[in-house]
């Protein structure tokens, strides 16, 4: 189908898009083109943007219509209350259903989703994402499940569904991370998974070393195949073990925390930090106390011996209703005597 498109380099993608999409300039029903480091927008109308200007192109019809339209027709989402639909996201090649009953209705959606959608695989949630392993809690309903391979900003992940939780949403905070226009020699993830933050900061920003420290095998598993197949050139150091155990060899740049409660790691994080080094923590918090997280992680880190200045705070996304996720970038500048 032929429609307006503004081609975009791959480095400003996730800010022209999320740009478009709240000024309702996207066209959602239209696929994204990839040729080479660009991606092509489809958008309602002539843009100017960045020095890009709109020109025809030739878009394929978006998937989305067409999981939409299987799930109203064979799951009844049509009559259902909004908060009780079934609602999807996809990683790769398989879906994931939320708000799912298990009908005979139901599983034949779920069965003609793999046969029209170029999918693979459909899961259904549940329950909740549980214990310090992070497992998550999903059933293979359709298709053939395992392993599975998808690729986001250039990056190549590998996962298993049931087996390890995927973090899918967090798109812009993996960019926000390739951008921040740090060079690091040496950076540490505390929490690493399958390498949701530390994959995009080896191969965007190239560091010497990489260290990687998760207390599930299993991830960790499909963390080193990830590496060898995105070429990384850093050096990794891969270790299954819990953070609060972890003593450094070496002082590091760059620190991730990609855990919810990466506030009272603290201690952990500094003990492996040095006067220059960035702690990037990840934390849930209700709207009216966002105002005051930075002083208290300030405070924190002063009661430790060590000073420290918020270099930058920004939201991830919506957690539940008044609740974020944020993300506070942190610049040590001077460690205890």
């Amino acid at each position: 189908m032929k429609s307006y498109g503004l081609p975009i380099p791959r480095d400003k993608f996730s800010a022209v898009y999320d740009y478009l999409f709240k000024n309702k300039l996207l066209r959602t029903d239209l696929k994204i083109i990839s040729r080479g480091n660009m991606r092509i927008l489809p958008v309602i109308q002539k843009v100017n943007l960045d020095q890009q200007t709109t020109e025809i192109f030739d878009f394929t019809t978006s998937l989305d219509n067409s999981i939409n339209r299987i799930l109203n027709e064979k799951s009844g989402n049509a009559n259902k209350e909004n908060g009780k639909k079934t609602r999807w996201y996809r990683i790769g090649k398989c879906i994931i259903l939320k708000n799912w009953s298990n009908t005979d209705d139901e599983k034949s959606a779920a069965n003609k989703l793999v046969k029209n959608c170029k999918v693979t695989s459909v899961y259904a949630e549940s329950g909740k994402i549980t214990g310090e392993k992070r497992k998550p809690s999903v059933q293979l309903i359709a298709g053939n499940g395992g392993e599975m391979q998808y690729m986001e900003n250039g990056v190549k992940y590998l996962f298993d569904p049931e087996k390890v939780m995927i973090s899918k949403g967090n798109l812009k905070e993996r960019n926000f991370l390739s951008g921040i226009g740090i060079k690091p020699d040496n950076v540490l993830d505390m929490f690493s998974g399958i390498g949701y933050f530390s994959l995009p900061v080896a191969k965007y920003m190239n560091p010497e070393t990489l260290t990687c420290i998760d207390v599930n095998e299993r991830a960790l598993y499909y963390l080193k195949k990830a590496v060898k197949l995105n070429g990384i050139t850093s050096k990794i150091y891969i270790y299954n073990e819990d953070c609060r155990c972890f003593h450094g060899k070496v002082r590091y740049d760059l620190i991730l925390m990609g855990n919810f409660k990466s506030y009272f790691y603290l201690p952990q994080a500094l003990r492996n930090a040095r006067e220059g080094s960035r702690l990037i923590l990840h934390i849930i918090t209700p709207t009216e106390k966002i105002v005051t997280i930075n002083y208290l992680i300030v405070e924190r880190i002063n009661k430790f011996g060590y000073r420290g200045t918020i270099e930058n705070t920004h939201k991830v996304k919506s957690f539940s209703p008044h609740v974020w996720h944020i993300s506070v970038t942190v610049l040590i500048l001077q460690t205890p005597l």
